[in-house]
């Protein structure tokens, strides 16, 4: 083989364009074309750039490009090759969900294999060797990026960082998070140690004796039986814990009794695995690829079959992929399946350290046996040895990944990628979506459905009609009505929690005028404004528009502006108002449980955990989810009321309010899911909604809502006229805008399931990139939302 004689490669680079695939040439060597297929190598991009990149096809001996403009891989990573399937799972997700490949190469490929642009890597104290002492005395620290450790090593910085990445040492820095063999730390505050001493503690009372509620304050913080152990992460926590405003807090600053610190988490070692005896139901696939295994009444931690994970991991030596939609769900039975597994579990979700992924990902890279378990980004793990994947209930909505591309639900891509390695997928629900048992009926998925016992008499039900309650003057903090004060007071008499379910946020829902009855509307989307937390600004719920509130009304110019309807803060204040003495608060968007005695949740998916700690939940107003624009609105109530309803401690209270009746509590009271699934079946397939249809949003985004309105409108219209067999829905503007300066509007095209999609695929984005080109609107945007 003549030296300097060069072989020609497509290379998958992860930027988001239209045709991601680079050429690039390698000086042949002994090592056959097929053989690099799917191999990791590091690439120059631009000037004096590296980046990470896949070898996608073989281009032959002969260049494509003049030969000035190929330019060769610096090194090809030892690390196996992605494997076949994988990589045709990422074609399909890249045509299905339509987006770039590079997109999908970007999720799929984890930083520590990507060390483009500002990525900081991390070697722990363990790792040694002369350039590593050479780069912690240059920088004074264990971290560095890829464009540091060219500097210092610029002939060998590819082969040093490639070596290091192979042996998992190099892993991606993050600010307070330990590596392998390091606890790692969380920033917060708590109670200081010198209020536990009797001398320092008279010292302290002594300075505050003129301020009652800090002294009042620092008793609980003293009396709490979690003493010095107590943390919280934010200040705003501690307010929240002791019920005080911010002054109180300086004042305990100043004086020290609570003090910033880190919280240390060291994570225990493994138990080794050991076989489980554990009841559960053993599916039966018959001679279906998919089942679907339905198990009514069941809680979250009961669905996920350890059993039968345990059986498949032993017996047949292979990889078996399990999935969550959260990770409060996740973290509900972890610790079991770690004590089960042992070495063989294999975590890549983000409640583990940055190297435990990695680790995973090296492990189903070189073909491990084992169980590998995740949220949704599990589904980029290169497995090459599946052989079952198990989704807990796949209809949730956290599988959907919204923001970056690609766009994509993981229960339903990660059965494509079971397809692509000739694995079996087992889906487990309490409420399986319409579209499973579509597919059910199909005949494309088997069913079992589980022995179930009814939870009648576990939990207490009540409902309450408020159309009934307001006739009769019987409603109390403007939404409560008797029944649900009594329950809340018996609740909390026996000092328990309660947790109540409101989906409207802000303070009130629109600004009225009472002198001439006009409403305070967007100047430009013309939408009613609602009032917002602080109750002195005013937003649209659409555009996001926000504006201090007026002083008088706009239109008769009378000082006589009020707020109309109830939004949650407005609730919130009107039941800390009635409910003297108790605690009221509401809960955020993370999984930690507020110590109030009445939470207040603006999400109709309250988390697990959240529902383990509480006895009674209320149902403000259902009325509010079954009114959403959205054909999913019904199956999600009614799932909502029965995750509330199972996963609630025995002796628990669910009470729910309504305006008017619906099917949906009609099926859950008589707890008929048969008859529920069959009702929306009938509706969907009389509108033609999924199942019945496929769904494809086209989402456009600039900054000149004007210039975007016209060119939304004009796209619906060309496609109506050119897709006569779609039928066209829209444009209808975007919610809130998740960046202040953009607009967005929504062409949703309603698919057949007679019209063949690649074709359409096809046309469509060749069509739209055209519009989009000779547009004309400088920073237009725009993608597209299959399934949504």
């Amino acid at each position: 083989m003549k030296k300097g004689t060069y072989r020609y490669y497509g290379v998958l680079l992860g930027l988001p364009l239209e045709s991601p695939i680079f050429t690039y040439r390698l000086e042949e060597d002994d090592t056959s074309p097929e053989e690099l297929l799917g191999r990791v190598v590091l690439v120059p991009l631009g000037a004096g750039k590296t980046v990470s990149g896949v070898v996608w096809s073989y281009q032959g001996t002969v260049s494509p490009l003049p030969l000035g403009k190929v330019k060769s891989i610096r090194k090809v990573l030892s690390h196996p090759a992605i494997p076949e399937s994988v990589r045709k799972f990422w074609s399909w997700v890249a045509s299905y969900y339509m987006c770039s490949l590079g997109d999908v190469l970007r999720a799929a490929l984890p930083a520590s294999f990507r060390p483009e642009g500002g990525q900081r890597y991390m070697l722990p104290d363990t790792v040694g060797g002369e350039e590593v002492e050479i780069l912690r005395k240059e920088l004074g620290r264990s971290y560095f990026s890829l464009k540091e450790l060219r500097q210092l090593f610029p002939d060998d910085y590819a082969d040093l960082f490639s070596s290091w990445s192979e042996e998992g040492s190099a892993v991606p820095y993050e600010k307070g998070i330990g590596v392998a063999g390091i606890p790692a730390h969380e920033r917060g505050w708590g109670v200081s140690a010198q209020v536990h001493q009797p001398e320092m503690l008279d010292e302290v009372r002594k300075s505050l004796k003129r301020s009652p509620q800090v002294l009042k304050a620092l008793d609980r913080l003293v009396s709490d039986p979690e003493g010095s152990s107590l943390f919280f992460p934010t200040l705003a926590d501690v307010a929240d814990y002791l019920g005080v405003s911010t002054y109180v807090i300086g004042r305990l600053r100043e004086c020290g009794a609570i003090e910033e610190r880190e919280r240390e988490e060291v994570v225990s070692e493994e138990a080794p695995g050991k076989k489980p005896n554990l009841n559960g139901v053993t599916p039966d696939f018959r001679d279906h690829q998919i089942l679907l295994l339905h198990m009514p009444h069941s809680r979250a931690d009961e669905r996920v079959p350890i059993r039968h994970l345990y059986e498949q991991v032993t017996e047949t030596g292979g990889q078996v992929l399990l999935l969550f939609p959260t990770l409060d769900r996740l973290r509900e039975v972890e610790g079991e399946i770690r004590q089960v597994f042992g070495a063989s579990y294999f975590p890549y979700h983000t409640g583990v350290s940055q190297s435990d992924r990695q680790r995973t990902y090296l492990a189903a890279w070189r073909k491990r046996p084992g169980l590998f378990v995740g949220l949704r980004s599990a589904v980029w793990l290169p497995l090459g040895a599946l052989c079952e994947v198990v989704v807990i209930d796949s209809e949730h909505r956290g599988y959907r990944q919204w923001e970056p591309a690609p766009r994509f639900t993981a229960s339903d891509a990660v059965l494509v990628l079971a397809g692509l390695s000739g694995a079996k997928s087992l889906l487990v629900s309490s409420t399986p979506s319409v579209e499973c048992m579509a597919q059910v009926l199909r005949g494309k998925y088997a069913l079992q459905t589980a022995v179930s016992t009814p939870s009648e008499g576990r939990v207490s039900l009540q409902t309450v009609s408020m159309r009934t309650a307001f006739d009769d003057n019987q409603v109390q903090a403007r939404l409560l009505s008797d029944v649900m004060v009594s329950a809340i007071r018996e609740t909390i008499a026996k000092r328990e929690k309660v947790l109540l379910l409101y989906q409207r946020p802000g303070y009130a829902r629109s600004i009225e005028c009472h002198h001439c009855g006009e409403q305070i509307l967007c100047p430009r989307c013309h939408t009613a404004c609602r009032l917002s937390t602080d109750a002195r600004t005013i937003e649209c719920p659409l555009c996001g528009y926000k504006s201090t509130l007026p002083a008088r009304c706009p239109n008769c110019y009378h000082p006589s502006l009020r707020p109309v309807g109830t939004g949650i803060d407005r609730l919130l204040e009107a039941v800390g108002r009635y409910f003297t003495g108790v605690q009221v608060t509401t809960v955020g968007s993370d999984d930690r449980v507020p110590r109030a005695d009445i939470l207040l949740c603006p999400d109709y998916d309250p988390s697990i955990r959240l529902l383990h700690q509480v006895s009674m939940v209320g149902v403000i107003q259902l009325d509010l989810l079954l009114t959403l624009p959205d054909h999913r609105a019904a199956e999600r109530a009614y799932r909502m009321l029965t995750t509330c309803r199972d996963e609630l401690r025995d002796g628990g209270r669910l009470t729910v309010q309504y305006f008017s009746k619906s099917p949906v509590l009609d099926a859950f009271l008589e707890d008929d899911y048969q008859t529920f699934i069959e009702h929306e079946m009938e509706e969907r397939h009389q509108l033609l909604f999924p199942p019945f249809c496929r769904i494809t949003d086209l989402v456009l985004e600039g900054k000149s809502q004007p210039l975007i309105s016209r060119f939304a409108d004009r796209v619906a219209g060309e496609l109506s006229r050119l897709l006569p067999a779609v039928q066209i829905l829209g444009p209808t503007p975007l919610p809130v805008s998740k960046r202040a300066a953009s607009f967005g509007f929504r062409v949703t095209l309603l698919i057949p399931l007679d019209v063949a999609l690649s074709p359409l695929r096809t046309f469509m984005q060749s069509t739209v990139a055209g519009w989009v080109k000779t547009s004309g609107i400088p920073s237009l945007r725009y993608y597209y939302d299959v399934d949504p």
